[in-house]
């Protein structure tokens, strides 16, 4: 049995850019569930969409809670469909994000997938869009 490896990809800020568009979009949502305007955002990269929600709050002298988040990550979804054409037209793929993909897809042995801490229809769960962007 050959050994198999797999590529876990997180998406936003390692394969695209969204040129602001993801921080306006939380922005958006945070606002909408909090009732106070998103001035700071917590430290994005790395961390799940839970913590940044909860520290982002924190930055704002709010406490959340886990039905607050359930709330914010609906709304950021709804803020994603509603503005996934612009998401499209500002974003774009890093550079080499499709050759490196390219150049894994070749190797049998290499499974790729999305690993990734956004909710809903963010970026990292539009990947079909990414993979016709990338190769454009």
């Amino acid at each position: 049995m050959a050994v198999r490896r797999v590529v876990l990809w997180d998406i936003d800020h390692t394969l695209i850019d969204t040129r602001g568009v993801g921080r306006e979009l939380s922005a958006q949502a945070f606002e909408q569930v909090t009732g106070v305007p998103m001035v700071k955002q917590a430290k994005i990269d790395g961390i799940t969409e839970p913590v940044i929600f909860r520290e982002t709050a924190k930055l704002h002298g709010l406490h959340t809670e886990r039905k607050d988040f359930d709330r914010f990550a609906s709304a950021l979804t709804k803020a994603h469909l509603e503005r996934a054409a612009e998401l499209r037209e500002r974003g774009h793929a890093l550079p080499g994000a499709a050759s490196a993909l390219d150049a894994l897809f070749a190797i049998p042995e290499v499974v790729q997938t999305v690993l990734t801490g956004n909710v809903g229809a963010s970026p990292t769960n539009a990947n079909t869009d990414f993979r016709r962007q990338a190769s454009d």
